[in-house]
This record gives C-alpha cells, sequence and structure tokens, in this order.
C-alpha cells in the first residue's frame, strides 16, 4: 500500500510492485527503502543486474511481483536499509553482456593456480569433481573479481554443457560457486572450463528516498537542475540524475593503420620485437593473439571497447622505486598517437540497449580521448583520472592504450619513464585492488 516514486522524487506511472521474500528490518534509527529497474534493450543471454547501494546499511535483493503474485517480466528489485536522516542515495547497477571469456581449464582433477583477467590477478583452487545421484557436481573458489562467473563442461564429442542448478557463497574476498550437470557422467567430461565475462555499470545519483509530497519545502526546477554539471542540461523527467558521459567514438581500423604506419619499421605489417618495445601500450594485446600485433588485432580490441558503450572506468596504478612504493610521484596516461589522430564521428548521447538508455537521448560530439593523471599514496598507488568538468562529474578514464610516465618534484626520475618512457599499458576495464604496477629501477 505504499506509494512508488521515481528517483526524483516524482510520483511513479508503474507499479505497484510486491519485492515480498526480499527484506530489510530497520531499527528505530532506520527507514527501509525498495528500489525496482527495468533494463531495457540488452543483448540476448545478459545477465540480471546486481546492485551496489554504498550507503545501504543492509540489503537483500530479487525479482518483483506483481499484487497478483506473478512475476513481473524483465522487472528486478533490491531492499535496503538507511539512516531516518538520509534523504538521497547512490545506486549503482551492473550487468555483464559480453561473450565468456575462459580463465581455467581443469581436465577433471584437482587443480589451483593463479591467472589474470583483465587487469586483475585471480587465484582459483578446485577440489576434484564427482559424480552424484544428480549428475556430475564441480565446486570452485576464486579471489573476488568484478565479473559474472560460471563453470561450463565439455564432454568426450566437444558439445558444451551449462550448468542445470548453482550454488554461490563467499567468505571475504573468497567466493565459492558449486554447479550440476544433470544426467551428465564425470568419465563423459573432457574438460570444465572457469569463465567470467565483466560487468558494466551504471549509476545514478541522488536517488531520492522519500517521495517529493513528504520533502519540505518542494524543489524549485531550478534547484533541482543545480544538481546537475553545469555544462549539461537537465534530463527530462529525471533531473536529479547526472547524464551519462560519452566515450571516445574512434574509427578503429584507421587507428589500426596508423599504429601499423607508425610502428612496423620492416614494413612486413606487423608489429613486433624491437617493433613492440617502442610501443610498450601494445605489449599486453601481443600475448593475447599469441604473436607480433596486427592492424586487426587493433582495431578489433578498439570495437570491443565501442561495444561496451562504456566512457570512463575507475583505474588505479601502482608505482614503485627499487621495489618499494614511491608517494608523491605524478602519473599521467598519455594516450598514443593513432587513438588522438584517428577520425572521430558522433555517437547518442544515451546507447540504445544500454541502461543509460532508460535516462534520456541526445545527441552529442565525441570527445577525443584524452590524457589522466594521479599522484601516489603512501601505498605507491594513484587513482588515474581525465580533468573533471565539475564535482558531480565521475572520475575515471576511457578504454585505450595509453604510454605511462612518471614524474615527481624533486626526484630526478630518468627520461625512459617519463619524456622518453619506456613503460606503457592497456585499460581494458576496471581495476580491482591498485592495478598494474610499474617499478622503476635507478
Amino acid at each position: 500500500g505504499q506509494p512508488w516514486w521515481r528517483p526524483d522524487g516524482s510520483p511513479s506511472a508503474e507499479g505497484p510492485f510486491d519485492c515480498d521474500g526480499n527484506r530489510c528490518y530497520p531499527t528505530e534509527t532506520q527507514q527501509a527503502c525498495e528500489f525496482v529497474v527495468r533494463p531495457k534493450g540488452l543483448p540476448e543471454h545478459s545477465s540480471q543486474p546486481i546492485w551496489e547501494l554504498p550507503e545501504s546499511i543492509a540489503s537483500a535483493t530479487g525479482s518483483s511481483q506483481a499484487p497478483s503474485g506473478e512475476p513481473e517480466k524483465g522487472y528486478y528489485c533490491v531492499c535496503a536499509c538507511y539512516p531516518r536522516s538520509a534523504t538521497s542515495a547512490v545506486v549503482r547497477i551492473g550487468i555483464a553482456a559480453g561473450p565468456w571469456e575462459t580463465i581455467d581449464r581443469n581436465a577433471a582433477g584437482t587443480h589451483s593456480g593463479s591467472y589474470r583477467f583483465g587487469n586483475t590477478d585471480i587465484s582459483i583452487s578446485s577440489p576434484k569433481p564427482a559424480d552424484t545421484p544428480g549428475g556430475v557436481v564441480a565446486n570452485l573458489g576464486y579471489s573476488t573479481i568484478d565479473a559474472e562467473v560460471r563453470i561450463i563442461a565439455i564432454d568426450e564429442s566437444g558439445q558444451e554443457h551449462t550448468a542445470t542448478s548453482v550454488l554461490t557463497s563467499n567468505a571475504g574476498n573468497v567466493h565459492w560457486i558449486s554447479v550440476s550437470f544433470h544426467e551428465l557422467l564425470l568419465k563423459r567430461v573432457k574438460e570444465f572450463r572457469f569463465q567470467a565475462r565483466p560487468y558494466y555499470w551504471v549509476e545514478f545519483r541522488n536517488v531520492s528516498l522519500q517521495p517529493i509530497s513528504r520533502l519540505a519545502p518542494r524543489p524549485s526546477a531550478g534547484d533541482l537542475a543545480a544538481v546537475v554539471p553545469q555544462r549539461s542540461p537537465a534530463l527530462p523527467g529525471l533531473p536529479g540524475l547526472i547524464p551519462p558521459l560519452v566515450p571516445p567514438a574512434i574509427d578503429a581500423a584507421a587507428a589500426g593503420a596508423m599504429a601499423i604506419q607508425e610502428f612496423d619499421a620492416n614494413k612486413d605489417g606487423r608489429i613486433s620485437g624491437d617493433e613492440l618495445a617502442k610501443c610498450p601500450s601494445l605489449k599486453a594485446l601481443a600475448p593475447k593473439h599469441g604473436g607480433p600485433v596486427t592492424a586487426e588485432d587493433i582495431a578489433n580490441q578498439i570495437k570491443t571497447w565501442r561495444r561496451t558503450h562504456i566512457a570512463r572506468v575507475h583505474y588505479r596504478c601502482t608505482i614503485k622505486h627499487n621495489g618499494k612504493p614511491l608517494e608523491g610521484a605524478t602519473v599521467t596516461f598519455v594516450p598514443e598517437k593513432f587513438l588522438q589522430a584517428a577520425p572521430k564521428g558522433t555517437v547518442p548521447f544515451s546507447r540504445p540497449g544500454t541502461m543509460q538508455s532508460m535516462v534520456a537521448t541526445k545527441i552529442g560530439t565525441v570527445p577525443d580521448i584524452q590524457p589522466g593523471s594521479g599522484k601516489t599514496g603512501n601505498d605507491g598507488s594513484a587513482q588515474m583520472s581525465v580533468p573533471l568538468g565539475g564535482p558531480d562529474e565521475p572520475p575515471g578514464i576511457s578504454l585505450g592504450f595509453y604510454r605511462v610516465q612518471v614524474t615527481k618534484d624533486g626526484e630526478n626520475i630518468p627520461a625512459k619513464y617519463n619524456t622518453k618512457t619506456t613503460l606503457g599499458t592497456m585499460v581494458d576495464g576496471p581495476t580491482i585492488g591498485n592495478g598494474p604496477s610499474f617499478d622503476l629501477v635507478y
């Protein structure tokens, strides 16, 4: 019987919803709120949304039901407790929609090891799978990763089997997944594959925890618009939300051709050996394709980034001097010239097929890819970000190939680490922890 409202506090045209089974139990000093989201236009086989509510005290998630008790198709809900004094909140929603990447293959035996997914190191441990009356069961423990994960089975004929039941749990930063494959026997399994695909996040800010009718005084249109960065107009119907940013739209084929032209000294159409040493950011791409880097490799990577529609990611790196954290250094990520010089275009301000399309649609000029910088703390890590247009603009850096430059006032850091840098990195997604580490030896 409680009212439902939009993120800005105005009455909702949809609902009511029933999040029965997903309950929070507030104390006298707390309030409980339910949030419902309906993603639209996502690729087939996208994951269900996951929630991050950084200011909440506790939360529980699930699907929404109509008053009749039937599940509301495509609606997902979360219940969360907040301090009673709170009037607004940040709501982050993540969805995994890309292709699955195999992190580990296990030929049906006890197994452990360390692996790399994007910019994250992962530790994996799995006991031997076993036959049960309900089918073969496989278990695996892994360290925290910002991705949806799964285990699949490949039988002796090469056919892929997805799990018929999945159980998950976690303790701290260690997660456990247990899967069953009904009517599949262990002797038929050629291998198990542990796979992951990253979550892509949308952040809604200043989401009202009360309807406008309960807020006194009611904000004027001018007050609401002031919440949005001055460089962008308020979004129609959602004046309290920050408009999504526009990612750089780089001509992939042109960038690949320019990279070859710049670094392919022997004109064999590939970048390898000493040529690759002159473009350190591409070193991360070389092992990904098992050899020298081609224009097609570079173009395909840029196309992959374009398909994510991600404007910026949170990205950290760590700088060391002779193995010890270097505090107070300025780290600058400079985009490779072939990214800066490639032709640009225009793209939708909000992209159909992503959760941003629920907010607004506006055509904007595509920005150039920008350098990012950060200053290291006492642990040597730095949060990288492009220059921001206002206090409400989220920090971060665009996906891309970057040269890494390090300077520090009063420190004579060799040119090979700044003006003639031999350091580089591929920003392929957000980092967990302190990200890649660069040790300056001098």
